[in-house]
């Protein structure tokens, strides 16, 4: 959240079994005060400073606006923080003595400040660093046109890239003024190294929006470089109308000592308008080979929207690494060709070879819940909204489903081989 509702901000937080670590209200009994001058600012006079030597302030508290309340005393505004247990407030309201002893408390906001830069940052993507940590990336409106920027945060609430106040790590900002990027998406690979995949708007009309990615190296916590060159990969090029919503997954084939990766997106077809397709490509670990080389693979190829899609990565132990692939859920509407108003659930599975699993046909893929009966049994509902985690053989979908009435929450498993219980 933003003091100023038309400019957010990037805030995170981390969740502990007990509660939350960072932003919490701050308490004690310790404080003293003393009158003197301070590191921060040597040339005020007489600053009123509050010690606590059990304490952990945090440095941004004096940017955030927060308070020191004092039981019984007042409340006083915090406008430096020396060091974890030394805080500088107001001098013209600071009381120039207290008790020790005195309960005191400081309210702060819930979250820890992650990007408060110039102008808007929205949209942040979060996914763990394999070390207790995290990596957050989000859309940024500082720059011209909109960029994709990034940190790492390690478990203590310690940022390593460009930490606010700065504007974090910028991961792609494209060279073209009307080329603005958004909807990133991130995962950690098994290697430990991110990806990275977003949209970018084309200058062309007719183009539309475009999917890039990106691998980082990640060999530290400071590190930034990346894997496929200081250019992102242009997954769609140049392919006619929207390709949206990306993912983005390690595939686990390594090609010059680098792995690759799987994309999948929503794919508008030719003509426009509501026909939207999940489709996925293949990049290969040299960062310039993909698949197919022309077009894209498709999970399903029906009328009307195809939209909402949800994706994991899969694994399939039984055979060899090709199997790697993802298992994927979306809300289907192909049966507006009736006009129906209800919506369905469907899922397919693709290995990186491009191979669907789940379907007759193939390019239908499988319904979960609301098919209409032209390849299934005659259940007209609407099922919407759908959620998907990765098991080791499938991956258990939940969705909303409204053949009750106004709605409820439906789950299923799906196997590796299509099977549901």
């Amino acid at each position: 959240a933003s003091a100023v509702a038309s400019r957010p901000d990037i805030y995170m937080n981390r969740l502990w079994p007990g509660g939350v670590k960072f932003g919490l209200t701050t308490t004690g009994t310790n404080g003293t005060f003393t009158l003197g001058y301070t590191t921060h600012f040597p040339t005020v006079n007489h600053p009123a400073i509050f010690h606590d030597s059990s304490a952990h302030f945090q440095p941004w508290w004096a940017t955030a606006h927060l308070f020191l309340n004092i039981v019984g005393v007042g409340s006083f505004e915090i406008t430096g923080v020396d060091n974890d247990t030394t805080l500088e407030l107001n001098k013209s309201t600071a009381p120039k003595t207290a008790s020790t002893g005195d309960k005191y408390s400081i309210l702060g906001p819930i979250g820890l400040v992650v990007d408060t830069f110039q102008n808007k940052q929205t949209k942040p993507a979060i996914c763990n660093d394999g070390s207790g940590g995290c990596y957050l990336a989000w859309v940024s409106s500082a720059t011209s046109p909109n960029s994709i920027c990034a940190t790492r945060i390690d478990s203590n609430g310690v940022q390593y890239w460009d930490p606010a106040p700065g504007a974090g790590y910028q991961i792609y900002r494209d060279q073209s003024s009307s080329s603005s990027s958004k909807n990133v998406s991130l995962t950690l690979d098994d290697n430990n190294q991110l990806l990275l995949a977003w949209e970018v708007t084309n200058q062309s009309n007719s183009d539309g929006q475009d999917i890039f990615a990106q691998r980082m190296n990640n060999k530290n916590m400071r590190d930034t470089t990346f894997a496929w060159g200081s250019s992102a990969i242009p997954v769609t090029g140049a392919w006619p109308n929207n390709q949206t919503n990306p993912q983005i997954f390690g595939d686990d084939s390594v090609v010059a000592g680098v792995k690759g990766a799987l994309v999948p997106f929503q794919d508008q077809e030719p003509g426009g308008g509501d026909d939207y397709d999940i489709t996925m490509k293949r990049i290969q670990g040299d960062g310039g080979t993909l698949f197919p080389a022309q077009g894209f693979w498709y999970l399903d190829l029906k009328p009307h929207g195809q939209v909402d899609f949800k994706a994991v990565k899969i694994s399939d132990t039984s055979k060899a690494g090709s199997s790697t692939g993802i298992l994927a859920v979306w809300e289907d509407d192909w049966d507006e060709v009736n006009n129906r108003n209800d919506t369905m659930i469907y899922a397919q599975r693709m290995d990186r070879t491009g191979k669907a699993y789940f379907g007759t046909p193939l390019t239908w893929g499988l319904c979960i819940s609301g098919d209409t009966g032209r390849y299934g049994p005659r259940q007209p509902w609407t099922a919407k909204q759908p959620c998907i985690v990765p098991r080791t053989d499938g991956a258990i979908v939940a969705w909303t489903d409204l053949r009750n009435g106004p709605g409820s929450i439906y789950a299923q498993f799906i196997g590796m081989n299509g099977s549901l219980w």
